[in-house]
């Protein structure tokens, strides 16, 4: 019989063994709770995701807490769906975003400022769904829906549980950021 090289089946790992992997908190097995202050990326996406804000917290929890985020079951329409997770992800071009990937010397975060309002705040997640003013009419209409108040945080209008109306929010305020170019 000729050797293939290639060991039988009882040599290849199964399917859940590959879940088991999956599920592995690797946040906590390659990331410090002092990197996460240091690094913008991480600060964004932790920002984002209520249960691995929890866990970022605690480098001990079990596997079993990291679950598929709501809107990959919520949002049907492709392209809501593509949108949150591009904005979670920082897949963007906000100016947090633009400055990271800036060639050679990245400006520091601090000046990374809103082109679109006279804050002269950072344009990071938060400040451009949440407080500038150029998109002060799409948060209008999303009001109701989104339940949008004074003081609602990144995590809590992330996690709404109207993923769909999420989806369309995010869209409209990057339609409009484009139109003012």
């Amino acid at each position: 019989m000729v050797s293939t090289g290639v060991d039988s089946s009882a040599d290849v790992p199964s399917t859940a063994i590959y879940a088991q992997r999956l599920q592995q908190p690797y946040l906590h097995q390659h990331i410090s709770p002092q990197s996460l202050q240091q690094s913008t990326l991480l600060r964004s996406y932790l920002s984002m995701h209520s249960n691995l804000h929890t866990l970022a917290q605690d480098c001990t929890a079990a596997p079993s807490q990291y679950v598929a985020q709501p809107y990959l079951s919520r949002v049907d329409d492709f392209r809501s769906r593509k949108g949150i997770a591009r904005f979670r992800c920082s897949n963007h071009v906000l100016q947090i975003e633009v400055g990271r990937h800036s060639r050679g010397e990245r400006p520091p975060v601090e000046e990374r400022l809103c082109t679109r309002c006279d804050l002269r705040a950072v344009e990071n997640e938060a400040h451009f769904l949440l407080d500038c003013p150029a998109y002060a009419a799409v948060r209008a209409r999303f009001e109701q829906d989104l339940q949008l108040r004074p003081g609602t945080s990144l995590t809590v209008l992330m996690n709404s549980p109207k993923q769909c109306a999420l989806g369309k929010f995010i869209a409209q305020c990057f339609a409009v950021r484009a139109q003012n170019c």
